[in-house]
């Protein structure tokens, strides 16, 4: 059996909640009041947000680097 801990509080975790903010994805695992409190701080966002059918992924290149090598 798995058990999960909150990781604001350290209590009893009941979900695991994923999310993506600038290009980067998270995961956090929380009771059903801090999930409920996470839901809650994000509605007014989330109400005005667009969906995505897709992800986009930062790339990063390096400037010294070059983006292609002479065959």
């Amino acid at each position: 059996m798995i058990t999960l801990e909150d990781d604001i509080d350290g209590s009893e975790a009941v979900e695991t909640i994923t999310f993506a903010l600038d290009g980067d994805d998270y995961e956090i695992d929380l009771s059903a009041a801090n999930a409920e409190g996470l839901r809650e701080a994000m509605k007014p966002y989330v109400s005005t947000a667009r969906k995505t059918t897709g992800r986009k992924r930062k790339t990063r290149r390096n400037a010294t680097r070059p983006s292609s090598f002479p065959i």
